[in-house]
């Protein structure tokens, strides 16, 4: 019998208009931020878990660095339900801000990572990406008849 993982239910809890507040708040405040980059925000509920994403892309894809913060909430509790939409936004962009301004160094924790912001219990993660790269090698591959 074949068991297939269970793929957690995403929710709204950011309307498009609060994540391009977000994106827009953000890019202004990231001082750190060169303004050929890309920034994007994604956000959701999922597991009882606030969980929001940022990503920050050069140009060509050469470097792509994805950040992403979830905090439990109580879902059905308005109060607790906000206060982890503000907390995960502020965590977030603290985060984000932090590693723009060392250069991206040290790297951010590739496995969800705990750490305690203002009470709260935050999980975080991130990557530094080459996307270009990956797409070559992937071409590559496929090409060569080595792809999926």
């Amino acid at each position: 019998m074949s068991v297939e993982a269970k793929k957690p239910e995403h929710r709204t809890v950011f309307s498009p208009a609060e994540l391009r507040e977000v994106e827009t708040t953000w890019r202004q405040a990231l001082t750190s931020l060169p303004a050929d980059r890309t920034l994007a925000v994604e956000g959701a509920l999922t597991d009882d878990h606030v969980w929001l994403r940022g990503r920050v892309t050069n140009r060509d894809r050469s470097e792509v660095v994805v950040v992403e913060a979830a905090t439990a909430v109580a879902a059905n509790d308005a109060a607790d339900l906000l206060a982890g939409r503000v907390s995960v936004v502020e965590y977030l962009f603290v985060m984000l801000e932090e590693l723009l301004e060392a250069d991206l160094w040290p790297r951010p924790p590739l496995d969800w990572t705990e750490f305690d912001y203002e009470g709260r219990t935050m999980r975080f993660r991130g990557s530094v990406m080459n996307e270009a790269v990956e797409d070559m090698a992937e071409a590559w591959l496929r090409d060569h008849g080595e792809a999926e």
